[in-house]
């Protein structure tokens, strides 16, 4: 791909640049000089050139990655990935989906699965929020407690919800804490975002996104999520009128 030959910014003046009308040359030393003019409104004539490598260097190398592998297969609609990876080189998987039980309408759930680099572990359902509308998830490795750890909020009504399970266990629905309401300022809690630190505190982020009292605001637990402190304001949004 070249795309400095479609398009590109006048470094004068910072606007675009359509590059048309080329004309090229390719000297013995294998410089390749292109000529063309800007086909909006300056109509100014450019140039510019490069050296022609060996065919070998045209192309992009392969990738270093690796080919992609199917983790879960599903019909039903998947959000809100997140992946842990924990000290022995499992990768934890957790995504909200519809719940296929569901008596009252789409409800979503909390599902999870473990890849250890060469099998993934059946998917499992793990966790249900207390009324059923799981929205934004994060999750966490504690090195501290050897656990996994889970913080969503309910679409419906902003609260905002933490859950753990041992990692060695994770993988069974009954093994996982019921789930506890956060002392939240507000009931339009969004995006929450968890961090467990290796002395054993565990940080909730979150945001309100309007009206007063909007910002970001932290939690924190030092008794592995028995007791929380009360919230507290990082960022006034409505101060900085944001």
């Amino acid at each position: 791909a070249q795309s400095t030959l479609a398009t590109f910014t006048d470094p004068n003046t910072d606007q675009a640049v359509r590059f048309r009308f080329r004309q090229s040359a390719l000297t013995q030393a294998s410089q390749m000089f292109v000529v063309g003019s800007d086909e909006l409104g300056s109509l100014d004539v450019w140039a510019t050139s490069r050296f022609i490598p060996g065919i070998s260097d045209w192309y992009p190398k392969a990738s270093i990655w690796s080919d992609p592998v199917t983790l879960v297969d599903s019909s039903a609609l998947i959000q809100e990935i997140q992946g842990v990876m924990d000290p022995n080189g499992r990768f934890h998987i957790f995504w909200v989906a519809d719940d296929p039980n569901a008596e009252t309408g789409p409800q979503k759930s909390i599902y999870y699965s473990i890849w250890d680099q060469s099998n993934i572990s059946i998917p499992a359902q793990i966790l249900s929020s207390p009324k059923m509308d799981v929205d934004k998830i994060s999750a966490a490795y504690d090195p501290n407690r050897n656990r996994l750890e889970v913080v969503w909020n309910d679409a419906g009504t902003g609260m905002v919800y933490f859950s753990w399970a041992d990692i060695n266990r994770s993988g069974r629905l009954f093994e996982w804490a019921d789930p506890i309401q956060l002392p939240i300022s507000n009931l339009l809690a969004q995006t929450p975002d968890i961090l467990a630190t290796p002395d054993g505190t565990i940080l909730i982020a979150y945001s309100i996104p309007i009206n007063e009292g909007r910002g970001i605001y932290l939690l924190s637990s030092s008794d592995g999520g028995v007791t929380w402190s009360e919230p507290y304001q990082v960022f006034d949004a409505a101060q900085q009128n944001w």
